[in-house]
């Protein structure tokens, strides 16, 4: 503390000068015998002696005869029963608590006194000297500092007083012994002055202390009873009640949103890894609104929190419309206004200034308690907004509730607030300086008049001449006005001594890797682990709900038993354990490795932070503990900013480990823009076909949905079918169901198909390769290119072992084992989900296009494609429009040059579909809706086709892993046999179907048009009464190699959304038929194999198999008895996609051999 020696010399009480420790004294000793030392003339045995003797005799005789006292006046008090005496007796306890106050602050004074000596000799020496006298005098019988620090006698004087002032409160007339146990207390002021300074002297670390100690609010090691009772009149229990519950408030809104940040960013075409912008951004507005708040808290408490309540209540708001909205610049605004309603300085300063010294530390420890709790019920919050709904035209989802929530949140805070909270009155620090240098500190003090004897013993020791030291200790002493508030930022960091600045920087890491660890977590355990939300929102509570445990352990045991530098460097080495147990270092990444180390490196860095701002509040300047620029706001900043690069770095990270900088939602897309190439969809095709031309060229890739990453259904094997099942309007898959009444589904996100198919790699035949004209030796570069980045070797399991073996077994030979080309006979080909499950997408091949050459839009449907013709002989294509995710009109062209061009690979429903709508297709449909015929191509929507699948379930005696396509019988008749386990074919839950589900799956036997609640309930129950054994095995299935049936496309609306109506003919040729047939019946005999038998039940046969397989809802079309008898009808029965569908734009049809647009010529 900053001029002890004078706020000693000032604050001694008259009569007892004589007794008070002799601080300069000592302060002369202590350099005296630094000199003699480094003189040789004394060794450091005889000074050690030699000062333990002289501070024994600074502290003899201090409190027992005073106490012998006390109780004489007591027990003479006691024997006065007259009620007509109550007035009187209350009085005089009174003065006894007064007397006794007055000893306290006269103990306290002594001992700080004692104290900083020590640490002045230990720090002078090098000599840890405090921890030997304090551990030899504290337990030595004859030692009077033993009184002081166990201090039971003073407690139950404390308590007889508060007992018997409430006896006479009541008019009871009862008087007790100290020894009596206390009732509740009397709220006198007398009694909460001497706990709050028995508080004080103790200096005793216990859990309130140590959880105050997180709140940084600094207190005075000698308030003045004036401060106490200026305090008592601004204090007001309702305002630090809102205060508080402004905290909890605020922490809840800044974790609510960090399980689902991530899919919000999904939602809004960013990759996922933008959730720590999202989360971040509400730090950045941190870092500026803590020092306005701090300056607004100097005039007033009130206007700040309804300013923060109002500016929480918008952002919450426009955080919750920006999925409505698509726009994820609003979802970054409606974080940065959360940020900047951050009022914590107010509230940290509500509690510094206004609440009584007597229970500042409990509301203190409130403060952090609040902190703690709205951290763990944020996430746990999240976690129950599972729910999707519309009120007007407002999304109600996981998502966007949790800003919903906080709004209505916010809004009840600022009613409550309006009414109950009350200002108190603010007295300028100016004003506070003149009132201490004018009036003494102890003048106008109650506890000064009536005191007629000296409480104490005189001692020999204590006369010394104080003048006999003039010498001032810049160290300690400082002039009046360097002990001012620091005005500035600049003057509060020249306050930083190297020591508080490591501190700070030890607050910056820990809040930096809590960071991490907080905002990561729903990336990385939905990518690895498949996590849902709620998941996600369960362990993020846990974490934070072990904050408050730890801190009880640690403030009421740990810090006991070691010193604060040693917990400090243990809880460092532990948070480092932690961080390097975080990471990957094999290839399988368990759940019990990263929960452990969540678990290791929060709770250290909890310990971390508690220890670390208790050390920095022994070490920090005392004029940093009020004014703007205190300790709270400086500790408040390390922080944030520490979050702030934290969340920077996660989003940064996935930039650079995806290499996307080029992707960006189409909301941010210029009104015009040109290029050289433009790219209609982000499949299968665009997406290395755009990695190719951007090394040398700008492209454009224009994909309608939105980004795989951090999709679990997407990345996770274990999830296939989830994204199929989906029929929300952000779902990657858009159902769609053919005139045939086969269900089906084509992709709405960067990468296509591959992101929603089984995962099988394999190469084309040779002979196709050679038929279509292809160059062989580029084709087989590129097939390397691709397999380097998403091709792998699947780990054979039972089930696809097998049926390899099964296959061979009944002929289709040879076992060519792992191969990528394509062979007759049984081979295991490759997938694209690697050895952790993860699948790998064609948008990952973008990671090898050049940044500054390409630019992906998100959520960017196109529309039309822009024709000239005038003056041209055929029309020629020059720019596309497209709409982004809120409706926006955007306009891209082709830059000048011959070979500019603009690529449609929509797929084979949206190619044909944009063509059409764009004015070029057979021109009796587009006249019939209204579109301008730019070019009459009645083959446009022709020769569609789609492989149909024909499948048997097994169900299996035995558990089967979970596996998609590994395993390939290539016919040459024309037909391939394939096999798919596990428990993603039947739900993941008990009772919820998966791809069964009459709901929503693919094999749904209500027709569209039928499917009423009340048809679906019916269904539901037929599938409830089902053995559930009959979900556990998996499938064999077979489907025809280029099928001769087609169809056609048609539109149905010229909004470029909505499906077109498309027709098959499934088995309309008889060769297609005829192939199926010879398929089902190699099914057969596999499932009659003998490697196959463990997965048989004996009592199903397979015609029992068949007819269970054809009875089951498998698709829409009607049922016939006894399939298993007409393989015919049971392939007509039971036919399914397996989204192979092609055509639409045939070459030598619609587009050459060299895919560029045919003009038609009947």
């Amino acid at each position: 503390m900053v001029a002890f020696g004078k706020k000693l010399k000032e604050r001694q009480i008259q009569e007892w000068q004589g007794y008070y420790i002799n601080y300069k004294l000592m302060k002369k000793k202590v350099r005296q015998y630094a000199q003699q030392i480094e003189v040789g003339t004394q060794d450091r045995r005889h000074v050690l002696k030699d000062f333990s003797r002289m501070l024994d005799n600074q502290q003899q005789g201090l409190l027992a005869s005073r106490i012998a006292k006390l109780n004489e006046q007591q027990e003479a008090l006691e024997q006065q029963p007259d009620i007509s005496q109550i007035t009187q007796l209350r009085e005089a306890y009174r003065a006894i608590g007064q007397d006794l106050l007055k000893l306290l602050y006269f103990v306290e004074i002594n001992s700080i006194g004692l104290r900083k000596i020590l640490k002045k000799f230990d720090k002078r020496f090098g000599y840890r000297f405090t921890d030997y006298y304090v551990k030899t005098r504290a337990n030595h019988p004859y030692s009077l500092l033993q009184q002081v620090l166990k201090h039971v006698g003073l407690g139950a004087v404390i308590g007889a007083i508060s007992r018997n002032l409430h006896e006479l409160q009541e008019h009871q007339g009862s008087y007790l012994s100290i020894y009596d146990e206390p009732a509740l207390p009397f709220q006198d002021p007398v009694v909460d002055s001497l706990k709050a300074a028995v508080d004080r002297v103790t200096h005793s670390t216990n859990f309130l202390n140590f959880l105050a100690q997180h709140a940084l609010i600094m207190q005075e090691e000698l308030p003045a009873t004036t401060e106490e009772r200026a305090d008592d009149q601004r204090y007001h229990f309702m305002s630090l009640v809102l205060n508080l519950l402004n905290t909890f408030l605020y922490m809840v809104n800044t974790y609510i949103i960090v399980p689902t940040a991530d899919d919000y960013s999904a939602m809004l075409g960013a990759p996922a890894t933008v959730c720590g912008v999202v989360i971040g951004a509400m730090a950045v507005a941190q870092v500026f609104s803590s020092v306005y708040f701090s300056a607004w808290s100097n005039k007033s408490y009130f206007r700040p929190l309804v300013f923060s309540s109002i500016v929480l209540l918008v952002g919450n708001s426009m955080y919750a419309m920006a999925l409505d909205y698509k726009s994820i610049t609003l979802l970054l605004v409606g974080r940065l206004f959360c940020g900047f309603g951050s009022a914590r300085a107010v509230n940290r300063r509500y509690i510094s200034d206004c609440v009584p010294l007597r229970i500042r530390m409990q509301a203190s420890a409130g403060f952090v308690s609040a902190s703690a709790l709205g951290m763990a019920c944020g996430p746990a919050l999240a976690g129950l907004l599972q729910t999707n709904f519309k009120i007007y035209k407002f999304t109600f989802n996981q998502v966007t509730l949790p800003g919903w929530v906080m709004t209505l949140g916010w809004l009840i805070y600022l009613i409550l607030l309006w009414i109950t909270f009350r200002e108190p009155s603010h007295e300028t620090e100016e004003n506070n300086v003149m009132q201490e240098s004018n009036a003494g500190p102890w003048e106008n003090d109650a506890l000064e008049k009536g005191l007629k004897q000296p409480l104490l013993l005189s001692s020999e020791g204590k006369q010394e001449d104080e003048n006999a030291d003039g010498e001032c200790d810049g160290s300690e002493e400082a002039p009046e006005e360097s002990r001012q508030p620091a005005n500035s930022i600049t003057s509060a960091y020249r306050l930083l001594t190297p020591s508080v600045k490591v501190q700070l920087l030890i607050y910056f890491m820990l809040k930096y890797a809590m960071e991490i660890l907080l905002s990561e977590s729903s990336v990385i355990t939905s990518y690895y682990f498949g996590w849902s939300t709620s998941t996600v929102a369960i362990f993020l509570a846990c974490l934070g709900l072990t904050v408050l445990p730890v801190n009880i352990v640690v403030g009421s045991y740990i810090s006991n038993m070691f010193e604060d530098r040693q917990i400090l460097l243990a809880s460092e080495v532990m948070v480092c354990i932690g961080v390097i147990l975080s990471f990957k270092f094999v290839n399988a990444y368990t759940v019990p490795q990263y929960v452990c180390s969540g678990l290791i490196t929060f709770v250290s860095a909890e310990v971390l932070e508690g220890v670390n701002l208790s050390l920095l509040s022994q070490v920090m300047s005392s004029r940093l503990s009020r004014g703007t620029y205190n300790v709270g706001l400086l500790s408040t900043e390390a922080g944030t900013i520490a979050r702030v690069i934290a969340d920077g770095t996660i989003t940064l990270a996935g930039f650079l480990g995806e290499n996307y900088s080029f992707m960006h939602n189409a909301t941010l897309a210029p009104e015009i823009s040109y290029y050289d190439y433009i790219i209609v969809g982000g499949g299968t095709a665009g997406c290395p076909l755009a990695t190719s031309l951007s090394q040398n060229t700008s492209v454009l890739l224009l994909e309608r949905g939105g980004s795989p990453y951090g999709n679990p259904d997407i990345i996770n094997l274990a999830n296939f079918g989830a994204a199929l099942s989906d029929l929300s309007p952000t779902s990657p898959s858009q159902r769609f169901i053919s005139e045939d009444g086969v269900i089906n589904a084509r992709a709405r996100v960067l990468g296509g198909g591959s992101c929603l198919n089984a995962g099988f790699y394999t190469r084309a035949s040779t002979d196709y390769v050679r038929d279509v004209g292809w160059d062989g030796r580029l084709v087989n570069e590129s097939y390397q290119w691709v397999e380097q980045q998403v091709a792998f070797q699947p780990e054979m399991g039972q089930w696809q072992s097998a049926v390899r073996d099964g296959l061979v077994e009944v002929g289709v030979v040879p076992n060519n084992g792992f191969t990528y080309d394509h062979m007759y006979g049984t081979k295991v080909g490759g997938t694209i989900f690697d050895r952790d499950g993860h699948r790998h997408t064609a948008a990952d091949l973008l990671e090898q296009a050049n940044p500054s050459g390409l630019t992906v839009l998100l959520h960017a449907t196109v529309h039309k494609i822009l024709f000239r013709t005038k003056g041209k002989p055929r029309p020629v294509a020059h720019g596309v429009v497209f709409r982004d995710a809120s409706g926006a009109k955007h306009r891209a062209y082709l830059k000048k040059g011959s070979k500019n061009e603009i690529i449609i690979s929509a797929g084979s429903l949206g190619s044909p579909q944009l063509l059409m709508l764009s004015g070029v297709g057979p021109q009796a449909q587009l006249k019939a809706h209204n579109i301008t015929v730019v070019l009459d191509q009645p083959m446009v929507g022709q020769l569609m086709s789609d492989n149909p699948m024909n499948a048997v379930f097994i169900p299996s005696p035995i558990p089967v892993e979970v596996s998609l396509i590994e395993v390939v019988g290539i016919t040459h008749f024309g037909s391939y046999i394939e096999a798919a386990s596990g428990a993603n074919f039947a739900g993941g839950s008990p009772r919820d179907y998966g791809m069964f589900s009459p709901k929503i799956g693919q094999l749904s036997t209500v027709p569209p048009k039928q499917r009423t609640p009340e048809a679906i309930a019916k269904a539901i129950e037929l599938m409830n009464n089902l053995d559930q054994a009959a979900f556990r095995g998996g499938f064999i299935l077979e489907k025809i190699m280029g099928p001769i049936s087609t169809g056609h496309l048609e539109l149905r609306t010229r909004n470029p959304n909505d499906n077109p109506s498309v027709t098959f003919n499934y088995f309309k040729e008889p060769q297609d038929l005829q192939r199926c047939v010879q398929g089902i019946s190699i099914i057969e005999k596999v499932i009659d194999s003998k490697p196959f038998s463990k997965f048989r039940y004996d009592y199903l046969s397979v015609p029992q198999l068949m007819n269970m397989t054809a009875n089951s809802p498998i698709n829409l079309l009607p049922k016939h008895y006894n399939t298993s008898t007409s393989l015919e009808q049971f392939c007509k029965d039971t036919v399914m996609t397996i989204w192979h569908y092609h055509g639409g734009c045939q070459v030598d049809a619609v587009v050459d051999s060299n895919y560029k647009f045919l003009e038609w010529m009947p």
